[in-house]
């Protein structure tokens, strides 16, 4: 067990995206996180841990001869990696490469990243595991029938961060839901996981900790503002696109005002999905919240860690500044792996 005392050092990796090419609205949320490493990076060094910088970028085997400059001994890894060359599934390789040369890091393990990675594998998963989320069915071509109930919402079955969310998403019939898994297909190169729409109230429930598992005050995307349900959306645009009349166009609350049965049954599952994809040190569910029944509509291992993210506004709720929040996380992870 290490001591209290600075005698190791911390590795902050992330993924730097800010030279790939494409649709440069669909690249903001990877680009976002050189940003969110910055904060991250003046905080831990405002703390006192001796921190240094490794973006991964152009290759792996680049990246793998970077970090194994420094011993695992002595390093640890926080790790803010949400993606590699464009893609979120690199999150992942970058994480395996961290744990076969022997590193421990903050955040889930590999296998758990893979898991949520992979929205379908995630939903089936959590359903084994008594988690309610929307019934769905996976389409690697558009679709002639279906199983489902209308309306529904077609997502890129391997992307987070709201990615290929747009308001024409809701599908309320067998064409456009053909058009709208084309456009998936097409545009992301992957198969589109379609999901029964779920009206109701949207609430982000952030967590964190290792055993004893703690819930943060509830965050509540607020749409009561929105007549037509089916426009009661967070897309991309909302969320990412300062220029967009979407953007900031929905008001939160945190807390969110629930009945005490409604808030105990949203905390309930959120802590079975945390416990059942195997989050470790923080993480966050984002629910839907129909006629009393939680359902969880995505699973988020990191969280964006920046001053004016959701994830943030979660901590203050809870009365810690963002050092502390940089602080805990780290220090469950030293914790959960004995360094300290």
């Amino acid at each position: 067990m290490r001591r209290c005392g600075r005698d190791f050092q911390i590795v902050l990796v992330y993924n730097d995206e800010t030279g790939q090419r494409g649709n440069p609205k669909e690249l903001i949320a990877l680009q976002d996180t050189a940003n969110t490493t910055r904060h991250v990076y003046e905080t831990l060094i405002s703390l006192g841990y001796p921190t240094v910088l490794i973006a991964a970028r152009d290759s792996l085997e680049q990246f793998e001869a970077e970090i194994s400059q420094y011993s695992p001994k002595d390093t640890f890894v926080f790790f803010n990696c949400d993606g590699f060359n464009g893609a979120t599934w690199g999150s992942v390789y970058i994480a395996e490469i961290l744990e076969r040369l022997g590193f421990g890091h903050t955040g889930a393990p590999s296998h758990a990243i893979a898991l949520i990675t992979d929205k379908p594998k995630t939903q089936r998963y959590l359903a084994e595991h008594g988690v309610p989320t929307p019934p769905h069915e996976v389409f690697a071509h558009p679709p002639q029938s279906t199983i489902l109930r209308f309306p529904l919402i077609v997502k890129p079955s391997l992307e987070d961060a709201s990615l290929g969310i747009h308001l024409e998403s809701v599908v309320t019939n067998l064409d456009q839901l053909a058009q709208r898994v084309k456009h998936i297909v097409e545009n992301y190169r992957q198969p589109a996981l379609v999901e029964e729409f779920v009206p109701g109230r949207e609430l982000a429930v952030a967590m964190w900790g290792n055993g004893v598992i703690d819930v943060l005050p509830l965050y509540e995307q607020d749409y009561s503002h929105i007549p037509d349900p089916l426009l009661r959306l967070l897309t991309y645009e909302a969320k990412w696109v300062h220029d967009s009349p979407l953007y900031d166009h929905f008001a939160v609350r945190c807390p969110a005002e629930l009945p005490a049965e409604e808030e105990q049954a949203v905390r309930e599952v959120a802590l079975r999905a945390y416990r059942a994809v195997g989050l470790r040190d923080f993480g966050r569910m984002d629910i839907r919240l129909r006629d009393g029944t939680p359902y969880v509509i995505d699973v988020n291992d990191l969280p964006d860690l920046g001053p004016a993210s959701g994830f943030h506004r979660n901590i203050q709720a809870a009365g810690y500044t963002y050092a502390q929040m940089i602080d805990r996380i780290l220090t469950l992870a030293l914790k959960r792996e004995g360094w300290i």
